[in-house]
């Protein structure tokens, strides 16, 4: 018989007696850690529009030679984060900026005012870059996923006779954002 056969021989004996007289293996000591794990939800609003349009026609000659434009109603839809208690929308000044409380909108260089308001009458001017928080507006207790929504009203005040016969355009960007 070789060494190794010899050694072989001795280890599977020695396993049989251990097994046998239910002797138990060396053991191996544990030691136990923690993990936390910390999760910070964001407080977040997000339009589920792209944009927005509102379109209307202008007379100046009679219909708006002195009243506005019946107002166009503009619907926002957006999401906020559940429990958010306070959100509002910033609408900045226009491509045409028409001063600290209008706005413009052009046809090539023809500029004819209207206004963002909160009220379907028209009313309560928004002005440009100031936050508009609708009133009546809650805590966003809605699943994500259930778009809320705020109507805002686009009107041009009356009185515009030199205006220029033409379609004139405006861009406004809007944020939302909790406050």
């Amino acid at each position: 018989m070789t060494l190794r056969h010899a050694l072989t021989a001795a280890l599977l004996a020695a396993l049989t007696a251990s097994s046998a007289t239910g002797a138990k293996a060396a053991t191996i000591p544990t030691t136990t850690s923690t993990l936390t794990t910390t999760i910070t939800v964001l407080s977040v609003c997000y339009f589920t529009t792209p944009s927005y349009t509102a379109t209307y026609n202008y007379d100046p000659v009679s219909v708006n030679a002195t009243a506005a434009t019946t107002p166009v109603t503009v619907t926002l839809a957006y999401q906020c984060t559940s429990g958010d208690s306070s959100y509002g929308f910033t609408f900045a000044a226009s491509t045409n900026h028409g001063g600290s409380t209008s706005r413009q909108a052009a046809n090539g260089s023809n500029l004819i005012s209207y206004g963002i308001y909160s009220d379907p009458g028209a009313t309560t001017l928004i002005a440009p870059a100031t936050e508009y928080k609708p009133s009546g507006e809650g805590t966003t207790t809605g699943v994500v996923g259930t778009p809320l929504t705020t109507s805002v009203y686009v009107a041009s005040p009356g009185g515009q006779s030199s205006v220029v016969a033409g379609t004139y355009t405006d861009t406004v960007n809007i944020v939302i954002s909790p406050t």
